[in-house]
């Protein structure tokens, strides 16, 4: 909720929201090769999870002449009840609470169909509940703290639009994924003191002619980690682990360079084509920038056809669509995860990937009475 105070060139909003969150967290066994019979259906875990989530703000901007300085402030209360390991890795129950105080300033300039802006922001970010599951009380997640600094440019009109935003966010404990998963598939995350991404993202669409509409989206950037130090299991010797530090090395699973692009033809009132395209750039499993431990980057293609009637007897409308997807036949996983040991001496290192279907067709009927 939220109320607004305009008077003059100045506007004031005042608002804040509370929620709360009570949720029963469940898995069931179910048959594999390994799976008895009594074991089907059996409950693999079982807890409840409450969370509590309010704010409060305050924004206070000044138009003059359409250049507008603002300034936003917010306070964010979390508070997390739920079942974690304890220091004797058995399950207990838990609490962990936050206060953050986010901050926000920024400078607006809008002309015609044009804006400029640039802003810098402080936002905090607690971990989530699995990152708490997942980790002893006595090393518990620390909440992640990240300074942003922002400018672009936007145009846009009834139909061409154009964005460009430069981007760099400095972090301090950020929450990355470290590439493994725990025992029910779920990434597993972990601190790391500083790391930043920073680039810049495009986006457009632009009317090539009456009938056929161009548009895409491309964002380039770096993304790193200072100082990375990695624990890896020497399995002769449980539980002594060895570790490695490795300096500013990419994030994982965060590409440098993502794009994609649309193409949509209006043939008629009734058919529309469309044509699609993603690249990917190379992106790694963990956070030490191995090439043995990383998935290529991969392109995928898309069309798709689409009718809409008018209006016939007995129905309002009917769509037909008819999508074909991948049609380069590309094999190609967008998603993974990897754990590594030692044994004998000898770094062993397994990688396990998510492949996405090759080429396939789907076609939908939608009629609406």
């Amino acid at each position: 909720a939220n109320v607004t105070y305009n008077r003059n060139k100045f506007e004031t909003i005042i608002g804040g929201g509370l929620s709360s969150y009570n949720g029963r967290h469940f898995g069931e066994a179910i048959a594999t090769q390994f799976t008895g019979y009594e074991a089907i259906n059996a409950i693999y875990y079982d807890n409840q999870a409450t969370k509590i989530d309010g704010n409060f703000y305050v924004r206070q901007s000044y138009n003059y002449n359409n250049l507008i300085p603002y300034i936003d402030l917010q306070y964010r209360f979390v508070n997390y009840q739920f079942e974690g390991l304890d220091d004797s890795l058995k399950l207990a129950p838990q609490e962990a609470s936050y206060g953050f105080f986010n901050p926000k300033v920024g400078l607006t300039y809008l002309l015609k169909n044009n804006t400029f802006y640039g802003v810098f922001a402080v936002g905090n970010r607690e971990p989530v509940r699995d990152d708490f599951r997942d980790n002893k009380t006595s090393i518990r997640p620390l909440h992640e703290t990240m300074e942003n600094v922002e400018v672009g440019y936007r145009y846009a009109n009834k139909r061409k639009q154009l964005n460009v935003n430069l981007y760099t966010m400095q972090y301090t404990n950020q929450l990355v994924l470290t590439g493994a998963v725990n025992d029910v598939g779920q990434a597993i995350r972990t601190n790391v003191k500083n790391s930043y991404r920073s680039g810049i993202e495009i986006d457009f669409q632009y009317p090539i002619t009456k009938k056929l509409q161009g548009g895409g989206n491309v964002t380039l950037s770096e993304n790193k980690i200072q100082t990375f130090t990695q624990f890896t299991d020497d399995w002769d010797n449980w539980p002594i682990q060895i570790s490695k530090q490795f300096i500013n090395t990419d994030i994982a699973f965060s590409p440098n360079t993502i794009a994609a692009a649309l193409l949509s033809y209006q043939a008629n009132t009734f058919f529309t084509l469309n044509a699609s395209g993603k690249y990917v750039g190379k992106q790694y499993l963990d956070n030490t920038q191995n090439d043995m431990r990383s998935l290529d980057a991969f392109t995928n293609l898309d069309f798709s056809i689409n009718y809409t009637s008018a209006e016939l007897k007995g129905a309002k409308k009917i769509n037909v669509g008819l999508y074909l997807n991948n049609v380069l036949n590309q094999f190609y996983a967008p998603n993974g995860y990897t754990f590594s040991g030692y044994s004998g001496g000898e770094r062993q290192d397994f990688n396990y990937v998510y492949p996405m279907a090759g080429f396939n067709w789907m076609m939908k009927v939608n009629v609406l009475f």
